[in-house]
C-alpha cells in the first residue's frame, strides 16, 4: 500500500485506504476506500462554484469508475434517494490525488 503522502497517477476501486483527490475546478473529494464512503469539498472562493447535492457530506460509495490525473473522475455513489439504486458523479481532470494517513480525519 502507498505511503502516506504519496501522489499517485490513478486510484481504483480495488484499492484500500483514504484519499484526497483535487481536481481542475478546485473541488476536493475526500475517498475513504475501506469504510466506502465519498465526500466532496467544493471551492469556495469562487461564486461560479458548482454545487452539488450533498457537498461536505459524507455519501456511501458504491464503486470508482475511473479515477486518474489528466481525466474526470468517475464514481458511483448511493444518495439513499427513493427508487434511485445510484448516481454517477463526473468531476472535472483529476489534477493529484494524495494518499491519506489511515488515521486521517475528514474535517
Amino acid at each position: 500500500m502507498p505511503g502516506s503522502g504519496e501522489a499517485l497517477s490513478t486510484l481504483t476501486d480495488d484499492m484500500a485506504g483514504r484519499y484526497l483527490v483535487t481536481t481542475m475546478s478546485g473541488s476536493r473529494y475526500w475517498l475513504d476506500l475501506d469504510g466506502r464512503s465519498l465526500c466532496r469539498i467544493a471551492r469556495t472562493d469562487d461564486d461560479e462554484t458548482l454545487t452539488l447535492r450533498r457537498d461536505g457530506e459524507k455519501v456511501d460509495l458504491i464503486d470508482v469508475e475511473r479515477c486518474e490525473v489528466s481525466h474526470p473522475m468517475l464514481v458511483l455513489i448511493d444518495l439513499h434517494l427513493e427508487n434511485v439504486w445510484c448516481t454517477t458523479r463526473e468531476s472535472t481532470p483529476v489534477v493529484s490525488i494524495i494518499v491519506l494517513s489511515p488515521r486521517a480525519v475528514l474535517q
